[in-house]
């Protein structure tokens, strides 16, 4: 009966079974099963934790600071996670794993809505965008009037908060033929945004 022994780090304790399997566990042996390891830890986030915190995140799509700050602390301990990446900061453990922060995932998704609304994919019986008119307005032609309001709280709105952003993006990106099509040029597009991996560079 072979003793099992427990190490600090979980990709150390695969590389101790493999090691009683007959395989001798050399450095190159070692990195595959840590990024074995990692790819595992990282899809099980993203399977059953990233979608509780995302759910219908187009509707209550967090306005206050601290908010924000509590969800992205749950991806930020997850990624912590990860032995050979826990000493880094957030920011660069995103980085690493390419693995975009929640505030972008949010921006993105609200995007990718509008575009889904603008081109009739999805229907709704209300208005929910007034499209400019104006054909001189530079820019795309899927350009959103921005209305006015005097709160904060209405301004975060679903149809308020995604105008600034929508009509930032070029032309190329909006008149894509596709969901597919638009979710590829939109990631090149965001792909320079700083709150890519830095949450807190986003206001």
């Amino acid at each position: 009966m072979k003793r099992i022994v427990m190490f600090p780090e979980t990709s150390q304790f695969l590389v101790f079974l493999f090691s009683q399997n007959g395989q001798k566990p050399t450095l190159q042996r070692t990195r595959n099963i840590e990024s074995i390891w990692n790819g595992l830890m990282l899809q099980l986030y993203k399977s059953l934790v990233r979608p509780y915190l995302e759910y219908a995140n187009d509707v209550w799509s967090p306005r206050l600071m601290r908010t924000i700050h509590a969800l992205e602390s749950i991806q930020r301990r997850a990624t912590k996670l990860i032995p050979n990446l826990s000493k880094l900061s957030y920011e660069d453990r995103l980085n690493r794993l390419k693995l975009p922060s929640l505030v972008y995932r949010r921006n993105r998704n609200d995007m990718v809505q509008v575009f889904k609304y603008l081109h009739t994919i999805w229907k709704c019986d209300d208005n929910l965008f007034e499209v400019v008119s104006d054909q001189r307005t530079r820019g795309h032609q899927y350009k959103l009037f921005k209305s006015r309001w005097e709160t904060a709280l209405r301004g975060h709105f679903f149809v308020n908060r995604v105008t600034n952003l929508w009509n930032e993006l070029p032309a190329e990106v909006t008149a894509a033929e596709s969901v597919n099509s638009f979710k590829e040029r939109l990631d090149s597009f965001l792909a320079n945004k700083p709150w890519l991996y830095d949450y807190e560079a986003y206001n």
